[in-house]
């Protein structure tokens, strides 16, 4: 008896949805925090005031 092709699109979809799941719930590395708030929140001004410096 065989798979179905439904049933392994079905284990499969669910298979996928765990891991994206376990790869959202990990802490991000020090450069990826760096980069979350530096970087990409360069709407404040004293935070692009106090980079000029360095």
């Amino acid at each position: 008896m065989g798979v179905k092709p439904l049933e392994s699109r079905l284990c499969l979809l669910l298979l996928l949805g765990l891991v994206s799941m376990l790869a959202s719930c990990q802490r991000p590395t020090p450069s990826q925090w760096f980069a979350i708030q530096h970087i990409y929140n360069s709407s404040y001004p004293q935070c692009n005031a106090a980079m000029l410096r360095v």
